[in-house]
């Protein structure tokens, strides 16, 4: 257990760790007075963007405490908590423009959520594109929020990807003379449609499979060695940033400039992707990146492994020699 001087010497200590523990120590176990509370406001524009969530979530924690004595809700039954009944009104001010600040930045530990509200699909795709925990949140309170709605805007992401496909196949003019040549004009046609058969499955198979391999394996992850899991709400939310971002991909694999793959596209997944863990799990940063490249290699090893069941396949089934 740590004294109000040793609290007060851990908030200003020069190590990021260090001030956290102080910040969480204050959070859990209420131990607080008018000086500590100023090193927490203090704490709240830290350099260290986890210690500031957790100084806003111990201040929080406190005056939720303070107002809780002040109507009645349980008794003052110490000196500290007498001493902190006479500071709360000073920093009830503070603690309200903080509380909106802290629970649109969706950590869900002993706070009360922001009011819900409902987003459209454009609202909420343009809302995942910015990744950040405020985003984020807020996407994740929308109380029409589920699996099958994360689901379909994949689908969605992914049918657009393929008309886009499509529609650039069409109007290739070598292609369409090199059907008609082959095939005559009502065959091609036929041709085409099959086309368009082809091209929907492959990317349904190729695009929607390695998502949920992903998302899959980040769930499992968490809940192994964290005891939490919420796959869920990480469809939801990884495919309102991950469907917008298929259609950007498909954009630029048309545009010269970008070059093939388009790397920046990739790393942005990466990072939104590790940003939506640490919303949804509320874990720490060194965590989600962890979590990130363990399910990136789950990913890639089980495409790797499909596609070599695939080639041997093809190769029993006489279509490679």
């Amino acid at each position: 257990m740590y004294s109000r001087e040793k609290l007060l010497e851990m908030l200003t200590s020069n190590k990021p760790s260090v001030r956290y523990e102080a910040c969480e120590w204050i959070r859990v176990s209420q131990e607080s007075s008018p000086e500590i509370v100023i090193a927490l406001e203090k704490a709240t524009h830290d350099v260290d963007k986890e210690v500031t969530e957790r100084a806003t979530l111990a201040l929080q924690a406190d005056v939720h405490h303070q107002m809780a004595i002040q109507i009645g809700m349980i008794e003052p039954d110490t000196d500290s908590d007498q001493e902190k009944n006479m500071q709360a009104t000073n920093i009830l001010d503070f603690s309200e423009a903080q509380l909106y600040q802290v629970d649109s930045a969706g950590f869900t530990e002993g706070m009360v959520s922001a009011p819900p509200k409902h987003m459209n699909i454009l609202e909420t795709w343009f809302t995942a594109i910015k990744p950040s925990q405020s985003n984020f949140a807020e996407i994740l309170n929308d109380p029409k929020a589920s699996t099958r709605r994360g689901l379909l805007w994949f689908f969605l992401g992914t049918m657009i990807s393929s008309l886009i496909d499509l529609l650039v196949m069409m109007f290739n003019g070598s292609f369409q003379s090199n059907n008609m040549t082959l095939f005559g004009t009502s065959n091609s046609v036929i041709l085409m449609a099959l086309y368009a058969l082809i091209i929907i499955a492959s990317n349904a198979i190729f695009l929607i499979s390695p998502y949920l391999v992903m998302a899959g394996g980040t769930n499992i992850i968490a809940r192994v060695f964290m005891k939490q899991g919420d796959f869920g709400r990480l469809v939801y939310l990884t495919s309102a940033f991950t469907a917008p971002m298929i259609l950007l991909y498909t954009i630029s694999r048309y545009i010269g400039r970008f070059g093939w793959p388009p790397f920046a596209i990739l790393i942005y997944e990466l990072v939104s992707w590790g940003a939506a863990i640490i919303a949804v799990y509320n874990i720490r940063t060194g965590k989600a990146i962890l979590i990130t490249i363990v399910a990136g290699i789950i990913t890639i090893s089980s495409i790797f492994i499909f596609v070599i069941i695939l080639g041997l396949l093809a190769v029993r089934l006489g279509f490679v020699s």
